[in-house]
């Protein structure tokens, strides 16, 4: 996609429709993303407005989807929908009409699924530190020379993620995640080592938390707690009304 006309320059706070298309239009260059509705329609199809209100029918919906993902794409398209004015039946309170996306995606089986899933492997639990213990200048003062020990280390392993970056070994995702690892285990390792770790939960509840985290993703969320589970009942009952 070629690079979109520079937009004009924004002097008043509310900007035009024209430039709020460039806008998006070199933001998806930028990102090497697509824009998916408008594309599988043919050529006698009607345009697919995805908004409808009143006398105005527009596109100012989309749906977009990463240039690297677009063969797994089978179709997308809009459902029409006639304004709120000319609607027989009273339904969601809104103009817009909904964009369906059919994507192809490899099926797993329920053992692969149960295996990759993030709540099948062991989580690492929530930390929380005694930071009240900082207050002591003594205590502060030693965090700071671990701390500092710890940042010289972490310097180090940066320095070789940014080297095999510009070598290609990785990509830029990998070296942000794996430099912010590098961050994040330096001051957990620094406020383990001074002011220790405090849980954050009671020990029932610690338990119950950690028992429902290891169960598997069967799609059913359902709770002891009649409160919860009359809110849960209410939200599917609203879910169906607005389908």
């Amino acid at each position: 996609m070629p690079s979109p006309p520079a937009a004009a320059p924004i002097i008043n706070t509310r900007i035009s429709s024209p430039q709020r298309g460039r806008l998006l239009l070199r933001m998806l260059n930028t990102t090497s993303f697509l824009i998916l509705n408008g594309r599988f329609e043919g050529v006698d199809d009607p345009i697919p407005y995805t908004l409808q209100r009143q006398d105005e029918t527009t596109i100012n919906d989309y749906n977009l989807i990463a240039k690297q993902h677009f063969s797994k794409v089978k179709s997308c398209y809009v459902i029409p929908r006639p304004s709120r004015s000319l609607r027989s039946k009273s339904g969601p309170p809104t103009g817009h009409s909904p964009i369906v996306l059919h994507l192809s995606l490899l099926a797993k089986s329920a053992a692969q699924s149960t295996a990759n899933s993030p709540i099948a492997q062991e989580l690492p639990p929530r930390t929380q530190f005694h930071s009240s213990k900082l207050k002591d200048p003594a205590v502060r003062e030693k965090f700071s020379h671990v701390l500092e020990d710890q940042a010289d280390k972490a310097e180090q392993a940066i320095q070789t993620l940014k080297n095999s970056l510009q070598q290609g070994s990785i990509n830029a995702t990998q070296y942000a995640e794996n430099a912010n690892a590098i961050i994040v285990s330096a001051l957990q390792v620094t406020a383990q080592k001074i002011i220790g770790t405090t849980e954050f939960r009671g020990k029932n509840a610690q338990k119950e938390h950690l028992a429902q985290r290891r169960q598997p993703d069967n799609g059913h969320f359902s709770s002891d707690d009649k409160r919860i589970v009359a809110k849960q009942t209410l939200t599917q009952t609203l879910k169906h009304k607005l389908r």
